[in-house]
């Protein structure tokens, strides 16, 4: 059987054996392993005694021999193990590295706004520099305040974000939610969220990508604007204006046009200049034709 590992003390020689016994009867042999010396005690049988204690101590430092080859062949199996394990985890780890590197180089080139959090812990785990320009706050700010999202979106706006946490929301859905830039102006965008799961389902993370709207939020508020200011004067213009399409028919007619014709919006839309009967013409003076005119 084997002692317990002690100290690595000096290693002894083959005289020292026959010295080396603890008990009668009892035979030691040294046995060097994973660095360490330990001392094989080896009771002899029947046999032995006859055979005399050099035999005895011959069989006990060949057993002794073996189990140190045995032990150092281990040893070295499983040395040569672990550093091709730490090797192995190097070079996935490097591979890591270099895809994470390109994916922040990828989203670091996309105009659009993306914000990653771990699904587990409710952190930022990715943001990429567009942030900066969308909202003022550097990625690094992002990083300290994971809440930091939900303090600059518009208070009006704050419900729609949270809702875009629900399960029931399609994944990708776009929403149009509006921002509180660092410089107190207001940004509107279309914000995109998207689960990311693992092999068993499981919900790793939440990506949300937001794309600036502002300008266009604004061209079409001004167009709205435009189109308001234009129907005011249409509808009060004191002549009557009619709109045609490409085919030449009616697709609008103000309220004069509809006074001088007698006719509602709904009875002239459609109608041609050559489909329309004399009823719908009048002579200078706002007189109708008469039938047989």
């Amino acid at each position: 059987r084997l002692s317990p590992p002690g100290p690595a003390p000096a290693r002894p020689t083959l005289p020292s054996l026959a010295e080396a016994r603890v008990a009668p009867k009892a035979l030691a042999a040294p046995v060097f392993a994973f660095g360490r010396a330990w001392v094989l005690l080896a009771t002899p049988g029947p046999g032995l005694p006859a055979a005399g204690p050099f035999w005895g101590v011959l069989v006990a430092a060949l057993v002794g021999g073996l189990l140190t080859v045995a032990m150092a062949a281990l040893t070295a199996f499983l040395a040569g193990r672990e550093a091709y394990l730490e090797k192995q985890v190097a070079l996935r780890t490097r591979a890591l590295t270099e895809s994470e590197e390109r994916l922040s180089a990828i989203l670091d080139s996309v105009a659009d706004t993306v914000i990653m959090h771990d699904a587990r812990t409710g952190a930022i785990v990715q943001v990429n520099e567009a942030a900066a320009t969308l909202f003022g706050y550097t990625p690094e700010e992002f990083y300290a305040d994971p809440d930091l999202p939900f303090k600059v979106v518009h208070p009006d706006d704050r419900q729609l974000l949270e809702s875009l946490a629900d399960p029931g929301v399609r994944p990708g859905h776009a929403m149009v939610i509006r921002w509180q830039h660092k410089d107190g102006g207001t940004i509107w965008s279309e914000h995109r969220v998207t689960p990311i799961y693992d092999d068993r389902g499981t919900c790793l993370a939440v990506e949300g990508v937001t794309r600036d709207i502002t300008d266009r939020v604004i061209a079409q508020q001004a167009l709205a604007a435009s189109e308001a200011r234009y129907r005011s004067l249409y509808e009060a213009a004191h002549a009557g204006i009619m709109v045609f399409d490409a085919n030449g028919a009616v697709v609008d007619a103000n309220a004069e046009a509809q006074r001088l014709l007698h006719s509602s919006l709904d009875e002239i839309r459609g109608k041609r200049l050559t489909d329309m009967s004399k009823r719908w013409f009048v002579r200078e003076d706002r007189t109708l034709f008469p039938p047989e005119e």
